[in-house]
């Protein structure tokens, strides 16, 4: 991706203003928005957020546990794959989120 355009569409506005600010007044979104700018920042790849409504959302079926529709791209008809995430990334989240949550227990 490096050096690449990166299209990200949300169906959500408030998530899609934090990630474009780089903020949200809410500490656990803010900690979210930090996590994924560090991730998108090792690529160096150009980032754009762009709304899109849930039913034309492709990634809204997944998110509630459902399978991605068939895309039709011309004549041809393309099913979705599963994109694995690559190992250790989800448990160094998972420390920075034990001690983002230790630290708001703190408070």
């Amino acid at each position: 991706m490096k050096h690449r355009c990166c299209l990200h569409y949300i169906d959500n506005e408030a998530a899609r203003c934090g990630l474009i600010k780089g903020y949200s007044p809410g500490r656990d979104n803010a900690f979210l928005n930090h996590l994924f700018w560090v991730e998108e920042g090792r690529p160096l790849c150009f980032t754009w957020f762009d709304r899109v409504p849930s039913p034309s959302n492709i990634a809204d079926p997944p998110s509630r546990g459902e399978s991605p529709p068939p895309l039709v791209c011309g004549l041809e008809t393309r099913v979705c794959r599963e994109v694995p995430v690559p190992p250790g990334l989800q448990e160094g989240w998972a420390r920075q989120w034990r001690v983002y949550a230790e630290l708001k227990g703190a408070h």
